[in-house]
């Protein structure tokens, strides 16, 4: 399953005791600002200019159950 998130991205934590998955992650606005990018644990492994273009991809590699796909605001205007 692919989650699919319109919402901002912000810096999250992942439970303790989560293996494999990092403290924390923090997208790159510079890098990654107004593009779709598809994480596992805590890494980009897709990044594509369309959901659907990196939904493709996450399938094409077999990882569809183990990513969060997330729309990466252009702007960090929504940071505080």
């Amino acid at each position: 399953m692919v989650a699919r998130t319109k919402g901002p991205v912000r810096t999250t934590r992942a439970p303790k005791g989560a293996p494999g998955h990092p403290a924390k992650i923090t997208l790159d606005l510079r890098k990654y600002g107004g593009r779709w990018v598809a994480t596992r644990h805590g890494r980009v492994v897709v990044v594509g200019n369309s959901y659907r273009e990196v939904a493709a991809q996450v399938s094409a590699l077999g990882l569809q159950e183990e990513v969060i796909l997330t729309l990466v605001p252009a702007t960090g205007e929504f940071l505080t």
